[in-house]
């Protein structure tokens, strides 16, 4: 009995102590799990191989967030000896993964790894098994394997492409299907994502896994730039324009009423809704934009629920192109929103008094944006948005009317540090203007953009903007001034000692303006554009003591030697752009540019180089990602000079109007990494595009390629089918059959493409039939072959004019047009050789010179259908 009793108070003690110890794990967050040791051998180059280890128990903080990879070079086969083989990766795997891709690679560092070991707190075997199989799947889910999986695809860095999302679609089905038979709890997304866990997943396996729940249900989505959105066809248009880069959210876009209402089905369904709920905001989308809801009134009258923002998520609404006869939509979506949310934007619609004062009633917004809105009934504007002037930190106001009384309560009482302002007639500016001019109190404002309309700056103007002396972006457009106001506007400018951006745009800026002292500031972005329509654009000088730009545009200015020099030696510039500028006749620049190692982007779109095209100006620019020469006037054979440098970085060429040979081709296809290639309107003199042959680089990496307006023969069309990844193209097929053009098209996998100049009317319809079968958007652009119209030469004529407003003819646009396409089509210019071709390229060339420097020589209206 004693015995008995001794033995019990010994187990007692012991299951205290070992309660006591539990509390104290868990207490402090530890919990014994198992470390899982995986050996791996490279068998060969075709192979790696898999061996586990013995599992040992541990103590861990974080259970399911270990994993580390220890690498060896040496092959020692008695590392594996007493392990079991449990798993062979190949290249051909469902999932493929970087790192160990790179092990088998032959070209790259890690390929002289032979050996290693992976170490984690789970069972990772499983997780590759179903990377190579689907069907390896189990029926039971939890939060803690899905974890696992993403942690997988994390640390093993998973290759981007469709075969995550299917992986994640046949993961979320069995969830769905085991909810309705006999699990009671989905997957915890919340809880899967953690604020630690969340922020170590990449950006590209959360949005695939969205992808994965949407096409579930079957909805068509693209993602752009971080941005998800909803469209009737996927390869249908959007604007991109809605995305604001001063509201800091990311945007869901529904482009269209009737994908509005798919979407609200969608949501019906429980688990899809809570799961998006999750999701988005995990990804930082809070902006919803509602955009493209026409014929409002010939619907039927539906009380939408709007359960996308009963998600309650949303920070940032965004309202376009909404029908005028939608005051009861607009009246119930206002009912719906919930009432803090930090910015609002209507753009391109017409509103009443009673549904703006709706939608401003009893909010405190931060951000207020209103672009070319129309009010159905007049009404004073400050008596419903006097309120909103204690709050507001940015506004956005295009084309507005808004009363003097409000600006200058505004300018007093905001507490705003971003205003952006742009007017298309000078009574919409009025306002601004004398309020601007009485009000001088501008502390807080950090960034201020004006496009004026025609605006003659005053010296009391020049005086109250002397008072932002804590700008640190400043855009002024669309004003002139005189010998008196641009000595106060430059004071005004080097008053500013915290500014970084600075942009200019005037009809008329004296040659001093660039004299200025600013080797104090801190500018490091200058845009400056001359919208003057003379003959001789101005002289800039550009000081050595700019040396912190990293970004300078020059728009429509005359590049003296002087200049050239001075942008050369600014040793932290890393983007440049002389766009329609002139470049004087100069010297050997070669002891300058080797000062400008850091370039990754030069354009010279529409500026003529011919004049400096015997110096190499890339002879050390190694770093050149973007590349803009075209309508630069250079001799055949001058892309060889970029061969030797650039092969290896750059993305993106563009050539137009360009005259190639054999050289050209043979220093393009050596472009290992070349993303978009447009070589609109070149003409290829003794050579042809299928002649970049085998040895072309890019043939993986190309996603975009322009031949329009450019001679093109059946070999040609064949030799596109080797560009495995093409997306977009546009083509001018002249004097080929569209029948076996089809069949070429067919086979390469664009989803956007572009046709014009079609001569065979009788197979043209036949043709379209085709290619709709495929999930190609095809953009029709036949119509308009003979182009007589403003809004068709702006769309189709491959060339960015300026804005008609500053005095661009659209006329002399279409005809510039219409000259290339008769060029194009007449039987001299098939039968010539290509360097008469090129001349007419050149006669091209000059009249598009003109038309953006204003000029009128050799442009003669002939009639009126061009006005």
């Amino acid at each position: 009995m004693v015995a008995t009793c001794i033995g019990y108070d010994k187990a007692k003690n012991f299951y205290e102590k070992f309660l006591i110890w539990l509390y104290i794990f868990i207490w402090f967050g530890f919990a014994i799990s198992y470390t899982f040791r995986y050996a791996f051998r490279k068998n060969g180059n075709y192979e790696i191989l898999f061996f586990e280890e013995k599992r040992i128990e541990c103590l861990s903080k974080n259970p399911g967030k270990c994993f580390k990879i220890t690498y060896l070079c040496d092959e020692n086969i008695s590392f594996y000896s007493g392990k079991v083989h449990c798993f062979k990766y190949t290249k051909e795997n469902f999932v493929n993964f970087e790192i160990l891709n790179d092990i088998l690679s032959l070209n790259s560092i890690a390929s002289k790894i032979k050996n290693g070991m992976i170490e984690c707190d789970y069972e990772l075997i499983y997780f590759l098994k179903i990377t190579k199989d689907i069907a390896n799947i189990s029926n039971t889910l939890t939060n803690n394997r899905f974890r696992n999986l993403l942690l997988t695809l994390k640390c093993l860095k998973a290759v981007e492409n469709n075969n995550i999302i299917k992986l994640f679609h046949a993961l979320i089905f069995i969830d769905i299907f085991s909810l309705n038979s006999y699990k009671k709890v989905q997957l915890d997304f919340k809880q899967i994502f953690d604020s630690c866990f969340a922020n170590k997943i990449h950006f590209s396996i959360k949005n695939n896994l969205i992808s994965a729940i949407l096409n579930i249900n079957m909805m068509k989505y693209v993602w752009y730039d971080g941005n998800l959105l909803f469209l009737e066809n996927c390869k249908e248009k959007y604007d991109t324009s809605l995305f604001d880069e001063h509201i800091p959210y990311k945007n869901l876009l529904v482009n269209s009423y009737k994908v509005f209402c798919t979407l609200e089905n969608i949501l019906k369904n429980s688990y899809t809704f809570n799961s998006l709920k999750i999701l988005l905001k995990i990804i930082n989308i809070k902006a919803f934009i509602i955009n493209n809801y026409l014929d409002l009134n010939s619907i039927p009258d539906i009380e939408h629920k709007f359960l996308i923002l009963s998600m309650n998520i949303f920070e940032s609404i965004i309202i376009s192109y909404i029908d005028d006869f939608s005051s009861l939509f607009l009246y119930r979506l206002n009912g719906a929103l919930k009432k803090d949310i930090e910015f609002l934007r209507f753009k391109n619609l017409s509103i009443s008094k009673n549904n703006l004062d709706r939608f401003l009633r009893q909010r405190k917004l931060r951000g207020f944006l209103l672009g070319d809105v129309d009010y159905i009934d007049f009404f004073p504007y400050i008596e419903l948005c006097m309120h909103l002037n204690d709050t507001l930190e940015y506004i956005f106001f295009r084309n507005v009317s808004i009363d003097i009384n409000w600006w200058m309560d505004f300018l007093l009482r905001a507490k705003i540090h971003t205003i952006i302002l742009s007017f298309d007639n000078s009574s919409l500016q009025e306002s601004f203007i004398k309020a601007f001019i009485i009000q001088m109190c501008f502390k807080n404002v950090l960034y201020f953009d004006c496009t004026f309309c025609n605006l003659i700056l005053t010296i009391d103007f020049c005086n109250s903007l002397s008072c932002w002396r804590n700008l640190k972006n400043l855009k002024l457009k669309g004003y002139e001034t005189n010998e008196k106001t641009e000595i106060y506007l430059l004071k005004a400018i080097e008053g500013m000692k915290n500014l970084v951006y600075l942009t200019i745009g005037s009809y008329k800026i004296p040659p001093r303006f660039y004299n200025i002292s600013l080797q104090k500031q801190k500018i490091k972005v200058l845009q400056l554009k001359n919208y003057s329509s003379r003959k001789k654009p101005l002289l800039v000088d550009l000081y050595s003591h700019f040396n912190k730009l990293t970004k300078l545009v020059l728009t429509k200015i005359t590049i003296s030697f002087s200049t050239m020099n001075e942008i050369f030696r600014l040793e932290n510039l890393t983007s440049l752009s002389l766009k329609l500028c002139i470049v004087e006749p100069i010297g050997n620049l070669n002891h300058c540019i080797r000062s400008s190692r850091n370039l990754y982007m030069l354009n010279f779109y529409a500026t003529d180089l011919k004049v400096i095209s015997h110096l190499n100006i890339f002879e050390t620019l190694e770093l050149i990602e973007y590349l803009n020469l075209s309508c630069c006037n250079l001799p055949m054979g001058y892309l060889a000079k970029i061969c030797t440098v650039s092969s290896s970085k750059l993305k993106k060429l563009s050539y137009g109007l360009g005259i190639l040979d054999s050289n050209d081709l043979d220093a393009i296809k050596y472009f290992e990494t070349l993303e978009e290639l447009n070589l609109f309107g070149c003409v290829f003199h003794g050579t042809s595009f299928h002649k970049l042959d085998s040895m072309c680089k890019f043939f993986k990496s190309l996603r975009k390629l322009d031949l329009w307006l450019v001679k093109i023969c059946m070999k040609d069309l064949k030799y596109l089918i080797n560009f495995k990844y093409l997306k977009r193209m546009r083509l001018t097929p002249t004097g080929l059959d569209l029948l076996a053009v089809k069949n070429y098209l067919v086979l390469i996998p664009i989803c956007r493409f572009e046709i014009d100049c079609i001569s065979q009317e009788k197979t043209y319809d036949e043709f379209l039939k085709c290619l709709y079968e495929d999930p190609i958007y095809i953009v029709n652009t036949h119509k308009f072959r003979n182009i007589s119209t403003v809004d068709s030469a702006k769309k189709y004529s491959g060339i960015n004019f300026s804005d008609r407003r500053r005095g661009l003819d659209w006329g002399k646009a279409s005809m510039c047009v219409n000259e290339r396409a008769k060029m194009q089509k007449s039987p001299t210019f098939i039968k010539k050789q290509a360097i008469s071709q090129a001349d007419g390229v050149k006669v091209l060339k000059k009249i598009i010179i003109n038309l953006c420097f204003g000029r009128r020589n050799g442009i003669r209206r002939t009639d009126n259908k061009h006005k």
